[in-house]
């Protein structure tokens, strides 16, 4: 058995490990399954010091692949499962990988990458979910997870070394960048250690508790916020999708006391009143959570957000849809003219259905719905004009260098704050700029966190 999982599977088998959108464990049906993996993988050839990359989505078997190479000194990478196929490949050969985890929901991008010769040292890929999606594809490295599990041994491994995560940065300046720490794996830190950092986490956290995964797991905080205080003994809630109302009741289901959540999430959380009128949410826990309202100008008086917010719809949706969907300058400016009565969600909607009519390519005006060009649905001004390309404070008699630097400030603090997925601490490193002035800049320039 897993050293680490020794006391708690012991102690607490019957009591809740895990649980997803299919299902749940217990501790000791986790420490079975995670010896197996172990053993499973030990077997194929993996050794301290290898790499294995994971495009699973927020699930049961992403843990324990953690616990398992938490225990044999393997690095996983987890990787952003809105990338194409171009974009795992290239991960695939610059960490290295010999093993590729896959989500069943993910098999198609999966299959592509490992026909690529940059994914030619994967040595083997094993599907997580469904089965069949693994029949009469690909060139024969895919097998089902749960198989491979199956015709593993339960022994445990003599020797247990701590592994651990390497993260992948969002590659905003160019190719995505792995960042490889002291939790990486190897043959030169006993696994324990990592419980001793898991236990030096808790101090933050009520534990055991239960912890909930509303965000993606290949974000570096969701993983800390969830794995290190599942290894100092609480179980993990998760879902792959975040969802509003869904999160409100697993916390009220699962009597959740730990979850990391980003001010967008707080937000939509919060804009919930009816249900509370409607006992779907509990009042108590909607005042809870209400302690410091956040209040959010409407979209049309924030037009200098437009490209940022565009910029990350068309991400997630170019994940989602698989193409190359582009928004043309002229067709930017007709948006940033919009009043947006709808705000951020008439915005994604839009961005949605531009992502299904034309997946490849440059959105122009004239592809735009009527009633965005409609000047009847715009302001009188536009916040986008052929003057100031680019926010720069060009102007046809000259520059403005106050305006320029003041805009050059903001534009790298919101890149900073993006790279380090909201968090303060990540952007000052980023920066190298004091935590004070940061959050005092933040404030001045109506920047989220």
């Amino acid at each position: 058995m897993p050293k680490l999982l020794d006391d708690l599977a012991a102690a607490r088998a019957d009591e809740l490990a895990l649980a997803d959108d299919t299902g749940e464990a217990t501790w000791g049906t986790l420490a079975e399954r995670v010896s197996r993996l172990m053993c499973g993988l030990r077997d194929a050839g993996l050794r301290p010091g290898d790499t294995v990359a994971m495009m699973m989505g927020n699930r049961r078997e992403c843990f324990e692949l953690f616990w398992a190479a938490a225990h044999l000194g393997i690095t996983y990478v987890p990787v952003n499962w809105h990338w194409v196929a171009d974009e795992l490949a290239y991960v695939l050969e610059d960490a290295d990988a010999r093993a590729l985890f896959v989500g069943d929901r993910f098999t198609d991008v999966c299959v592509e990458a490992l026909a690529d010769q940059r994914a030619s040292g994967v040595q083997m890929a094993l599907l997580t979910g469904d089965p069949s999606a693994a029949d009469g594809v690909g060139d024969g490295r895919l097998t089902g997870y749960e198989a491979f599990l199956d015709a593993s041994s339960t022994d445990e491994p003599d020797d247990q070394w701590m592994g651990g995560p390497m993260f992948y940065t969002s590659g905003t300046t160019g190719r995505p960048k792995g960042v490889r720490g002291t939790l990486a794996g190897s043959a030169e830190t006993p696994a324990e250690v990592l419980q001793l950092i898991a236990t030096a986490v808790a101090d933050f956290f009520p534990v055991p508790g239960r912890t909930l995964l509303a965000g993606p797991v290949y974000h570096s905080a969701q993983w800390a916020f969830s794995f290190l205080p599942m290894v100092a003994g609480s179980p993990v809630v998760m879902r792959h999708r975040f969802d509003a109302a869904e999160v409100v009741r697993l916390i009220d289901e699962y009597q959740i006391t730990n979850v990391h959540l980003v001010p967008t999430q707080f937000k939509r959380m919060l804009e919930l009143p009816d249900a509370v009128r409607d006992g779907a949410f509990r009042e108590d826990l909607y005042y809870r959570l209400s302690v410091f309202p956040i209040e959010m100008p409407p979209l049309y008086k924030r037009k200098s957000d437009l490209p940022q917010l565009l910029e990350e719809l068309l991400i997630q949706h170019q994940g989602e849809q698989a193409g190359e969907l582009r928004v043309s300058k002229d067709a930017l400016n007709v948006l940033t003219r919009y009043t947006w009565p709808g705000n951020i969600r008439e915005l994604s909607n839009l961005v949605e259905r531009l992502a299904i009519l034309y997946p490849d390519g440059e959105i122009g005006v004239d592809d735009l719905p009527e009633k965005y060009r409609d000047p009847a649905n715009h302001h009188a001004a536009s916040a986008v004009d052929e003057s100031t390309a680019g926010n720069t404070g060009m102007t046809l008699t000259g520059v403005s260098l106050k305006l320029y630097l003041r805009d050059l400030e903001v534009d790298m603090i919101r890149k900073a704050m993006h790279e380090a997925d909201g968090v303060v601490a990540g952007a000052t490193r980023l920066l190298n700029m004091r935590r004070t002035t940061l959050v005092e800049k933040l404030s001045k320039y109506d920047i989220s966190a």
